[in-house]
């Protein structure tokens, strides 16, 4: 019963942040998608098992990446491109 709530929070946790993202860039404030990069390194790490850093964080505005890693258990090399549509 525990994880059942648990995964229940999760959902609602990560519903409010999708509704939030569309509703701050629905009025042209975009901060929120340059935050998300930052933000989605844990979860990625939690979820997927991914090493990963800001790329941006070292090079503003880098062309077609956002986050840059390793798959901790495959040890290839990974990228993502964060994205709000």
């Amino acid at each position: 019963m525990i994880k059942l709530q648990q995964i229940h929070s999760i959902t609602e946790l990560l519903s409010r942040f999708v509704a939030n993202v569309n509703l701050l860039n629905n009025i042209s404030l975009y901060d929120i998608n340059i935050i998300s990069e930052t933000i989605l390194i844990p979860l990625f790490r939690i979820i997927y098992n991914h090493d990963l850093v800001n790329v941006n964080s070292k090079k503003k505005n880098y062309p077609g990446i956002d986050l840059i890693g390793i798959d901790l258990c495959s040890k290839k090399k990974i990228a993502y491109q964060i994205t709000s549509q």
